[in-house]
This record gives structure tokens, sequence and C-alpha cells, in this order.
């Protein structure tokens, strides 16, 4: 919280992409400096604020915003009883929540099942429109006839035109407006697509599949196309790979499986023999995801990154996931159960001797470190 120098609740407004950050990582930034009940309280709050964001809402998630609030309000005298509650001029500790917006938080809920979802109330186009045919305008004009270029956009939007104006610019400016900056690409038709391809016809190893509800794409060119296991493990300091890798084949057999279970103590030593001796390597993996709320509704897609240490990037630029290691349990439904937090350092597929096939050749694996939620009975805060 260091990028904040007066401190997280010197914060005014935070919205978009911001407010979604904040509500990721608020609970893990005050989880241990504060008292249960008012972890409790945030936690109960960003989960109001989360669901009611919700593109669908059923009347199950309707009680349980209504549940959330109630939780908020059971708990919030903690904030207020360790002065954490403090007024934005004086500063001073406040001892009440008359806070308007806190107020209205108790019609939306209610307000939903009269309405329909808050979310298609957003404003968020309205001042996208706005800055894209005042303020572009205003910055590409230098102010000369900002009112007139104004209102000739507005008049495209709402179809007041002139009939000497351009049909087809008035429809290029509106697409312009409205119309994603990148399109979203379909890495489930495409995995589908592959799947149902004939053998001989696709190349392989196959870098687009799919599992459940995520679907994974991975360049056709690895980063690195061939590099020995000594080397990709000096090059991502990792010096169990080998016998990681050991324990892992031993563990599947002669079957390659896409589930497996975490946790086991490793048996192999750091120079236990594999049947290959050489790895393919990718520096990121590209991941979409179905929509939560409707499975035909896809996902932008993110990048997960497994670099290994260089000038710019000290210890690697790697990123935590949620893996799934149970074939019973499925993301996002099963919440947690059946799935692991993981950190992933490195991207691989082993190469196998020339003239020899084996089950290993068209699988991709990921070397990751796991996180173990363990309860902290005496945590310190610095």
């Amino acid at each position: 919280m260091c990028h904040f120098k007066d401190s997280i609740t010197a914060l005014k407004q935070v919205t978009s992409q911001a407010q979604r950050d904040m509500q990721h990582y608020m609970i893990a930034v005050i989880g241990g400096a504060a008292s249960q009940d008012v972890v409790t309280a945030i936690h109960t709050l960003m989960d109001f604020q989360y669901l009611a964001q919700a593109p669908h809402i059923t009347l199950i998630v309707q009680d349980k915003i209504n549940m959330a609030l109630l939780d908020f309000h059971n708990h919030k005298d903690a904030i207020t009883e360790e002065d954490l509650w403090r007024g934005t001029e004086s500063g001073s500790p406040l001892d009440h929540w008359l806070i308007p917006k806190l107020e209205l938080m108790q019609n939306v809920a209610l307000s939903i099942s009269k309405l329909g979802t808050p979310m298609q109330w957003l404003a968020d186009m309205t001042e996208h429109a706005h800055i894209e045919c005042t303020d572009n305008t205003d910055h590409a004009h230098n102010h000369d006839d900002l009112e007139e270029l104004a209102t000739k956009a507005a008049d495209i939007e709402y179809g007041e035109t002139n009939e000497e104006d351009n049909e087809g610019e008035a429809m290029a400016i509106l697409d312009d407006i409205w119309s994603p900056r990148w399109p979203v690409p379909n890495f489930f038709a495409v995995a589908e697509w592959l799947r149902t391809a004939l053998h001989y016809s696709i190349p392989y190893p196959v870098c687009t599949f799919a599992s459940g509800a995520t679907a994974l794409h991975l360049n056709y060119k690895p980063s690195i196309t061939c590099i020995s296991i000594s080397e990709a493990a000096e090059l991502f300091n990792l010096p169990d790979l080998q016998g990681a890798l050991a324990d892992y084949l031993h563990h599947e057999g002669a079957y390659a499986q896409n589930f497996h279970s975490f946790g086991w103590q490793w048996h192999s030593p750091p120079d236990a023999h594999l049947p290959f001796a050489d790895l393919q390597i990718w520096y990121k993996v590209h991941l979409q995801q179905k929509s939560y709320h409707n499975s035909g509704s896809l996902q932008p897609v993110f990048t997960v990154n497994a670099q290994p240490p260089d000038c710019t990037w000290k210890y690697g630029c790697h990123d935590a996931v949620i893996l799934q290691v149970d074939v019973h349990h499925e993301w996002p439904s099963s919440s947690l159960t059946g799935h692991a937090v993981v950190d992933v350092h490195l991207i691989m597929c082993p190469l196998s001797p020339k003239g020899v096939q084996q089950v290993w050749d068209d699988h991709f694996l990921v070397y990751v470190w796991q996180f173990d939620i363990v309860p902290q009975q005496q945590a310190s805060v610095d």
C-alpha cells in the first residue's frame, strides 16, 4: 500500500478496473492487521458490492445481498470502536454511521426486484461517448468550434442529422464509440475444431484446448525450443526440477492424466533418471473463461506469465492461479474445493529422444509452488 502516501482511507472515488482491483486485494491487505470483526465487516461489504454487480441476479442472490448487508451492520461497530472511521477534514474519530449512501444500500435488493440488475444503469457507456465526442474532439481541435462539434456528434448519435450528412460516416463514428477496441477471440471454438480435426491434418502438440469453463492457448512456437532439464533448472532457479519430474512420472505411471492431487512427499533424488532429457518451454499461456453468470458469454483473454529471472525481473515474472486438481470439482461452481492456489514457475513440454514416441510428447506440464492456507493464531504486523 506504499503507493498511497495518505493511506488507503484517503481514496475518495474508486471505479471501474481500480474498483475491481480493490475488491480483489482489500481483505488480503487488512488481514492480520485488523481485528476479526473489522475484517468481517469489510469482507461482508465487499460481498455486498460483488453480488450487486452481477449481470444476472436471482432470488437466491437477492437474499445473499440482504444477508451480506445485515452481516455488515452486525459487525460495523467494531470499526468505530477502534477509531477507524474518521472525518475527512478533521481527521478525528467518528462515532456514527450517518452516511446517505450506506442508507441507500438497504434499497438495493428491493430495487432489483422492481427494476432489474443495477449494472444495466451504469453511466460508463455515456461517459465513454462523452469522452469520444467531446474530450477527444476538444484535444484534436484545440477548443475551436467545440460546441458545434459536440452538437454534431450528439445529433449523429440520436439520428438527428441533416439530409446532407453522410450516413456512412455517422455509422462509423457510432461503431468507433460503442465497439470494443479489440475483438474477443473464441478459444473454445478453436479448441473444438482442433479436437474434431483429422489426426494428421493439424500440428502437434495441440496448443489450444479447453477443459470445462476454461480454454488455454499457447504459441505454436515455444519461447525455448530445446533446453536440457539441468539448464532449465539453472535458468529458472529450480534446483529440484529433475526430482520433481521423476516423482510426477512415478506418480502418474504409464498414463498422462489431466488432473492429480498435490501434497505427497518427494522421494526422487535431484539426479533421478528420466525417459527424456530435454524440454520445450513457454514463457506465457493465454486463458479464456466463460462468464460465471452466462455460460454463453466469453470473458476477455488474460495471460499467465512464467518467465525466468533476468535484469528486469530479479526473481522472474510468474503469476498465481487457481489450479484444478480434482476431476470431480470444476471452477467456479465448486469454489476452491478440488482446487489449489499455486504460483506458476515453469510451463513445459517434454521432448522424447529421436525415434522414440512417448505419451508425454503432446502434453504440457507446469511446475508450480502451492500455497497452503494455514491459520495464523499469533500473527504480527511490522
